[in-house]
Protein backbone atom coordinates (compact mmCIF):
# COMPACT_ATOMS: atom_id res chain seq x y z
CA UNK A 1 0.00 0.00 0.00
CA UNK A 2 1.34 3.69 -0.55
CA UNK A 3 -0.49 5.69 1.83
CA UNK A 4 -1.10 9.53 0.48
CA UNK A 5 -1.70 12.19 3.24
CA UNK A 6 -5.14 13.47 1.64
CA UNK A 7 -8.99 13.84 2.83
CA UNK A 8 -10.40 11.66 1.20
CA UNK A 9 -8.36 8.83 2.71
CA UNK A 10 -7.42 7.45 -0.80
CA UNK A 11 -4.41 5.53 -1.49
CA UNK A 12 -2.48 3.72 -4.08
CA UNK A 13 -2.54 -0.15 -3.69
CA UNK A 14 -1.78 -3.78 -5.31
CA UNK A 15 -4.48 -6.04 -5.58
CA UNK A 16 -4.67 -9.79 -6.29
CA UNK A 17 -6.82 -9.79 -8.90
CA UNK A 18 -4.75 -8.94 -11.44
CA UNK A 19 -7.33 -10.10 -14.41
CA UNK A 20 -8.80 -6.48 -13.92
CA UNK A 21 -6.17 -4.60 -15.25
CA UNK A 22 -7.39 -6.06 -18.57
CA UNK A 23 -10.75 -4.68 -18.12
CA UNK A 24 -12.48 -1.89 -20.53
CA UNK A 25 -14.26 -0.45 -17.40
CA UNK A 26 -12.33 -0.51 -14.37
CA UNK A 27 -14.30 1.59 -12.10
CA UNK A 28 -14.86 -1.35 -9.45
CA UNK A 29 -12.91 1.06 -6.51
CA UNK A 30 -14.77 1.60 -3.60
CA UNK A 31 -12.37 5.05 -3.97
CA UNK A 32 -8.71 3.67 -3.90
CA UNK A 33 -6.23 3.06 -6.57
CA UNK A 34 -5.12 0.32 -7.84
CA UNK A 35 -1.49 -0.22 -9.47
CA UNK A 36 -0.83 -2.05 -11.92
CA UNK A 37 3.25 -2.89 -11.21
CA UNK A 38 3.87 -1.95 -7.23
CA UNK A 39 6.78 -3.37 -6.46
CA UNK A 40 8.22 -1.31 -9.87
CA UNK A 41 6.38 1.91 -8.46
CA UNK A 42 7.91 0.75 -5.28
CA UNK A 43 11.50 0.55 -6.23
CA UNK A 44 10.99 3.92 -8.48
CA UNK A 45 10.03 5.64 -5.04
CA UNK A 46 12.11 4.56 -2.75
CA UNK A 47 15.19 4.81 -5.35
CA UNK A 48 16.31 0.80 -4.22
CA UNK A 49 16.44 -2.07 -6.97
CA UNK A 50 13.16 -4.67 -7.04
CA UNK A 51 15.01 -7.19 -5.42
CA UNK A 52 15.10 -4.44 -2.08
CA UNK A 53 11.75 -4.35 -2.46
CA UNK A 54 11.20 -8.03 -2.53
CA UNK A 55 13.75 -8.19 0.75
CA UNK A 56 11.80 -5.76 2.28
CA UNK A 57 8.15 -7.44 1.96
CA UNK A 58 9.22 -11.16 1.91
CA UNK A 59 8.96 -11.35 5.89
CA UNK A 60 4.87 -10.85 4.72
CA UNK A 61 4.52 -8.32 7.75
CA UNK A 62 3.53 -4.72 7.48
CA UNK A 63 6.81 -2.63 7.16
CA UNK A 64 6.25 1.37 6.79
CA UNK A 65 9.64 3.34 5.30
CA UNK A 66 9.59 7.23 4.67
CA UNK A 67 10.28 8.06 1.21
CA UNK A 68 13.87 9.37 0.45
CA UNK A 69 12.34 12.23 -1.22
CA UNK A 70 8.82 13.70 -1.15
CA UNK A 71 6.94 13.05 -4.23
CA UNK A 72 4.01 15.38 -5.08
CA UNK A 73 0.80 13.37 -6.37
CA UNK A 74 -2.15 14.56 -8.35
CA UNK A 75 -4.94 12.66 -9.13
CA UNK A 76 -7.40 14.03 -11.56
CA UNK A 77 -11.35 13.43 -11.72
CA UNK A 78 -12.56 13.63 -15.40
CA UNK A 79 -15.28 13.24 -17.04
CA UNK A 80 -15.00 14.84 -20.41
CA UNK A 81 -11.51 14.85 -22.02
CA UNK A 82 -9.79 14.79 -25.46
CA UNK A 83 -8.27 11.64 -26.63
CA UNK A 84 -4.35 11.18 -28.19
CA UNK A 85 -6.51 11.61 -31.47
CA UNK A 86 -8.00 15.03 -30.25
CA UNK A 87 -11.14 13.57 -30.07
CA UNK A 88 -13.58 14.82 -27.37
CA UNK A 89 -14.76 11.77 -24.88
CA UNK A 90 -17.17 11.56 -22.02
CA UNK A 91 -17.50 9.06 -19.24
CA UNK A 92 -19.80 8.40 -16.57
CA UNK A 93 -20.14 10.68 -13.51
CA UNK A 94 -19.12 8.04 -11.05
CA UNK A 95 -18.72 10.41 -7.88
CA UNK A 96 -21.24 12.85 -8.66
CA UNK A 97 -19.36 16.05 -9.09
CA UNK A 98 -20.38 17.18 -12.57
CA UNK A 99 -23.33 18.80 -11.24
CA UNK A 100 -21.24 20.92 -8.61
CA UNK A 101 -18.79 22.11 -11.08
CA UNK A 102 -21.47 23.05 -13.90
CA UNK A 103 -23.21 25.23 -11.56
CA UNK A 104 -19.34 26.88 -10.71
CA UNK A 105 -18.91 27.43 -14.72
CA UNK A 106 -19.39 30.96 -15.69
CA UNK A 107 -23.14 31.16 -17.18
CA UNK A 108 -22.02 32.14 -20.95
CA UNK A 109 -19.99 29.27 -21.22
CA UNK A 110 -22.90 26.89 -19.82
CA UNK A 111 -24.88 28.42 -22.89
CA UNK A 112 -22.60 28.07 -25.34
CA UNK A 113 -22.20 24.30 -24.25
CA UNK A 114 -25.88 23.94 -24.53
CA UNK A 115 -26.02 24.63 -28.02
Amino acid sequence: MFEMTNRFDVYLHDTPSKNLFGREDRRISHGCIRVENPLELAALLMQKPIDAINQAIAPGSTARSELPEPVPVFIVYQTGFADPYGRLQFRTDEYGRDAEIWQNLDPTWRAAAKR
